[in-house]
């Protein structure tokens, strides 16, 4: 009944009240560290992601892509590779065209008895990264925008969907037009149907199995996680630190990211 739209998926262990975007939670994880989100740091987050967003355009260069022009050009999409890829809180959500993909991450580790799909109705918006303002959002097909390197995110089939416009540089948490765009970041104003999954064995029987292992890779085998995450993560620690007033805490040696439900 949503001929003029497509589906999205969205696997998740539960089911919440709000989808929101990691920017407008609580709390985000760095590598299974975790750190507090609120008011008086969101919009500092917020205004620290263009610079995060030139190191992505470099760390693709270095990997090597046909395709640079979108990385250079529209900061949003920077954006969804940082959320998709955990290292940075951003307005991005992610969700997938794919069933099995969206099953997998609602099965989890195999240990749940329950878990929750999610379908949100979008308009069939075709490009690589798209902003309707019509439709007040904008959706990034991340295979498009990331090298071919990119494992995580061709295995995930993999998309990233956030509130268009974003507010003006200068905006922030209690202005206007922040409160505005972040009270309408829900993702349930999109929702179409919730589906409670009752497992077997931590498995929803008769649906096709696809491995965590091979949605998230690790760093090992995934060459463009690898480079951003070595070339990254300390750039990151030191916002976070400066965010929090903390001391950095960068690692030798990226871990592998944790497994995101989407």
């Amino acid at each position: 009944m949503n001929k003029r739209n497509v589906l999205y998926f969205r696997g998740q262990s539960a089911h919440y009240d709000r989808c929101l975007p990691v920017l407008f939670r609580d709390e985000w994880y760095l590598i299974g560290r975790r750190l507090a989100l609120s008011a008086a740091n969101r919009g500092a987050y917020y205004a620290l992601l263009r610079d995060l967003s030139l190191q992505v355009l470099e760390v693709a260069r270095r990997v090597g892509t046909p395709r640079t022009y979108i990385l250079e050009h529209v900061p949003a999409a920077a954006a969804s590779v940082l959320q998709h890829y955990e290292l940075w809180p951003t307005h991005f959500i992610d969700l997938t065209r794919s069933l099995p993909t969206a099953v997998a991450f609602a099965e989890g580790d195999g240990s749940r008895e329950r878990a929750c799909l999610y379908v949100f109705s979008m308009p069939d918006l075709r490009g690589s990264i798209t902003s309707d303002l019509d439709q007040h959002l904008t959706l990034s097909r991340l295979e498009a925008v990331c090298p071919p390197d990119a494992k995580r995110p061709h295995h995930q089939d993999a998309y990233l969907v956030s509130r268009f416009p974003e507010p003006a540089g200068s905006a922030r948490p209690g202005d206007r037009t922040w409160d505005d765009w972040q009270g309408k970041t829900d993702l349930m104003r999109r929702i179409v149907a919730k589906f409670i999954l009752r497992l077997q064995g931590g498995m929803l029987l008769g649906a096709p199995r696809i491995e965590l292992s091979f949605l998230t890779p690790p760093l090992t085998e995934d060459k463009f996680g690898r480079i951003l995450y070595e070339y990254l993560l300390p750039t990151v620690e030191r916002h976070v630190a400066s965010i929090h007033r903390l001391t950095p805490a960068c690692s030798e040696q990226p871990a592998s990211p944790p497994v995101a439900e989407a």
